[in-house]
């Protein structure tokens, strides 16, 4: 399986395609694209979608957490982009809740340390199978764990998009939005930062389409023989 591309288990990358190969070499673009899937000669294979890992702190609140899976992240399907989502664990909310019942001991600590490496180490995975980053910014001073996501996903190479949605002022001087390490981050990636939900899945599909190796479809032309 490729790094850095969503690919479900029994799915083959396009790239690996013998489909693919022959159209390369032959330099056959005749690939016709119809409801989600390629065809060529009677071969079928499903398109694989870009994925997302979303870094926001939305879903510590009842607040924000409607807010995230409802418009955030529905923006992105709706997109074909599939979000990483961090806060999709079916477990983490009922291991929390029974640990901090427990007596204030070291077993309780331990067992903080065990669920606390699960979840570090799952969003590190996470960020290490994305193609790219959506990265939420808001607060007078932002999240931590989004910013330490944000320098993780810029070590590995990934493009980043912040979305800032609070109008408040929270950059280190006027010419910054957020943080100038966490903006210089972002946009050494390849990145911006913008302030509407649309204008961040508008530059994550633009980043993703202008290179290449992080674009996990097929170029083609529709209807072709």
């Amino acid at each position: 399986m490729r790094s850095g591309i969503c690919t479900p288990p029994g799915l083959m990358h396009p790239h690996d395609h013998p489909l693919a190969d022959a159209s390369r070499h032959a330099g056959d673009p005749a690939v016709v694209l119809s409801g989600g899937r390629a065809a060529r000669r009677g071969v079928a294979y499903r398109l694989l979608m870009t994925c997302v890992y979303v870094a926001s702190p939305f879903g510590f609140s009842d607040a924000t957490r409607l807010y995230y899976n409802h418009v955030l992240l529905q923006a992105l399907k709706d997109r074909e982009i599939e979000p990483i989502d961090p806060w999709d664990d079916p477990t983490v909310e009922a291991e929390l809740k029974e640990t901090a019942e427990m007596p204030l001991n070291e077993t309780r600590r331990e067992r903080y340390r065990r669920i606390n490496d699960r979840l570090g180490a799952a969003n590190a995975t996470g960020i290490e199978r994305a193609d790219a980053m959506l990265a939420v910014l808001d607060g007078l001073d932002m999240d931590s764990g989004t910013a330490a996501e944000i320098g993780f996903a810029a070590g590995l190479g990934k493009p980043i998009v912040g979305l800032r949605l609070d109008t408040r002022l929270a950059g280190d001087n006027e010419a910054a939005a957020v943080n100038m390490q966490v903006e210089h981050f972002i946009r050494s990636s390849g990145g911006q930062i913008v302030r509407d939900v649309e204008a961040a899945v508008n530059a994550l599909s633009g980043l993703i389409v202008a290179d290449p190796a992080r674009q996990p479809r097929l170029s083609a032309r529709a209807g072709a023989a």
